[in-house]
């Protein structure tokens, strides 16, 4: 279910943000491994690497920049860190080569802040953004309500 809030949340907020924009959402991002040639035997970690690319939330470019986009429900430590692996990463993307010289931006959405989160995205260059419609609102109390039931 929460999977489903936050990508409720993405559309919605890059419909309204960025709807002209290349859209590209959950993008396995990273160096691809290359595969073996045809009878030769490729060693267990360079399979295990083949499978082990991150994926970013969404890659938005309007051909002249590009934006890493990253969505929580609920702020998170690991939001700003993930952001900071994808921009490393997307230099090394075959599928982005097209990307990686452009001035990229750095984007943390949040529905639920966290104010120490927020200090660490600004620390970073990070932009931090609160996006809180009223049915996230809605979602929450209850959330929160059927826990208190339990």
């Amino acid at each position: 279910m929460a999977q489903q809030v936050e990508k409720k949340l993405m559309n919605e907020w890059l419909d309204l943000n960025f709807p002209a924009w290349i859209t590209l959402k959950n993008q396995r991002i990273g160096a691809v491994v290359p595969p073996g040639k045809p009878g030769e035997v490729i060693s267990f970690e360079e399979k295990y690497a083949k499978g082990f690319r991150r994926y970013a939330d969404v890659i938005l470019t309007d051909g002249n920049s590009v934006k890493i986009i990253e969505f929580d429900v609920r702020a998170k430590a690991e939001g700003p860190a993930a952001l900071e692996l994808y921009n490393r990463l997307l230099p090394d993307t075959v599928e982005l080569t097209t990307l990686k010289n452009k001035p990229i931006e750095l984007i943390y959405v949040v529905a639920f802040p966290d104010p120490v989160i927020e200090a660490v995205c600004k620390e970073k260059g990070i932009v931090y953004i609160v996006y809180q419609p009223d049915w996230i609102k809605t979602y929450w109390t209850e959330k929160m309500a059927l826990a208190e039931g339990e």
